[in-house]
């Protein structure tokens, strides 16, 4: 059973086979009731309904992704990214869901989004690290030539490899406010 919930989490973003391997057994090791409790909060995590148009999670029967000026949409990896850049950004947003290769789904629905004409500019904010870098060349490859200004957000304040899940709102209002074009 170890080895199979190894595998599982060595699935996940940034989760390489020796931390999964220690997870798994840390877990392993735990008493029942906290094992129960853990497959319990995944099986609830399991049940969250995802928006259609963002995949973002639904907090209720409506997303909030399609308030705000058409024109501009605002992308990041992860619910949690979107739920700690709200205050700094009261515009249309996408959940990409993941970097690199794990970003194709929310890839292709944000190149649906952008094609109804309304959508002038994406304000690509993924984070500093290296494959956060790679997935915003690689947006800006596919979304500059379906006519849209793509913009990266600026590092004003956030440090090399930050996560804008753990940045504070003023960090994150300074990198929206320093954005510059990617193209």
């Amino acid at each position: 059973m170890a080895d199979s919930l190894a595998r599982l989490l060595a699935r996940l973003p940034r989760v390489g086979e020796a931390t999964a391997s220690r997870l798994a057994t840390a877990i392993g090791a735990q008493p029942e009731d906290y094992r129960r409790a853990l497959a319990r909060a995944v099986e609830h995590e399991a049940q969250v309904l995802r928006c259609s148009i963002c995949s973002d999670d639904l907090d209720g029967p409506t997303c909030a992704c399609e308030r705000g000026p058409a024109e501009t949409i605002l992308v990041v990896t992860t619910p949690a990214a979107r739920r700690s850049i709200t205050r700094a950004w009261p515009g249309r947003y996408h959940v990409l869901g993941g970097l690199g290769p794990a970003a194709m789904p929310g890839t292709r629905a944000l190149l649906e989004r952008c094609r109804d004409g309304q959508v002038r500019d994406v304000v690509l904010a993924l984070g500093g690290s290296p494959e956060a870098r790679e997935t915003d060349a690689m947006l800006a490859r596919l979304l500059g030539p379906v006519g849209l200004d793509v913009w990266t957000i600026g590092q004003d304040g956030l440090g090399w490899g930050h996560d804008l899940e753990h940045a504070q709102d003023v960090q994150i209002a300074a990198a929206l406010a320093h954005r510059r074009p990617l193209c």
